[in-house]
């Protein structure tokens, strides 16, 4: 089978994702803030347009979110990958991690940026298979492991950190077999 076919990070947990009590048009506003404030940051970290530029074009709904990013990312020395696609070959599956990068000061970071307030549950698997992602394919592991929650009034962004460990990969990794047993 080919990585096209192999289930992503998201894929995988998406069982575990639940929205129900959220009202669909909220959550609709939800994910289209998200989708949109994700897509101006990549355009900004690969260089496709300048942060002043997206400042002027950007909604003002969504302004505050690339502003906070902006003040985070000052701390940011060298791109390694932005939305690239990273593949397990061993575990057969994908993610796309927002930012690999290495800080000012030489520490590999793992990033996924976040536009929602309240914490979820399901971040701390993702990440975990965002950060076995990045050490099978870099044979490194990274320093930070973090979502750093944009603020909507474009103050300083919440980091927060996770200790990577085993037993998160383990349920990660069970999460993965319960959906190769459902999907085939």
């Amino acid at each position: 089978m080919s990585p096209d076919n192999w289930p992503s990070v998201t894929e995988i947990l998406s069982p575990w994702t639940n929205f129900n009590h959220v009202h669909p048009e909220v959550l609709e506003k939800a994910c289209l803030r998200g989708s949109i404030t994700h897509s101006y940051i990549e355009k900004i970290i690969k260089k496709e347009l300048d942060s002043e530029m997206v400042l002027m074009m950007i909604q003002e709904d969504y302004r505050g979110y690339v502003e906070s990013f902006l003040k985070w990312y000052e701390l940011v020395g060298e791109i390694i990958f932005c939305e690239d696609e990273l593949i397990c070959r061993t575990n057969r599956f994908k993610g796309h991690p927002d930012l690999v990068c290495r800080s000012r000061n030489g520490k590999l970071w793992l990033i996924d940026f976040k536009t929602a307030r309240a914490h979820s549950k399901s971040w701390k698997l993702q990440l975990r298979a965002y950060s076995y992602l990045v050490e099978v394919t870099l044979d490194e592991s990274p320093d930070i492991v973090a979502t750093l929650r944009l603020d909507t009034d474009g103050k300083h962004p919440k980091l927060d950190q996770y200790k990577q460990n085993y037993s998160d990969l383990a349920i990660f990794l069970s999460a993965l077999n319960v959906w190769r047993y459902f999907n085939g």
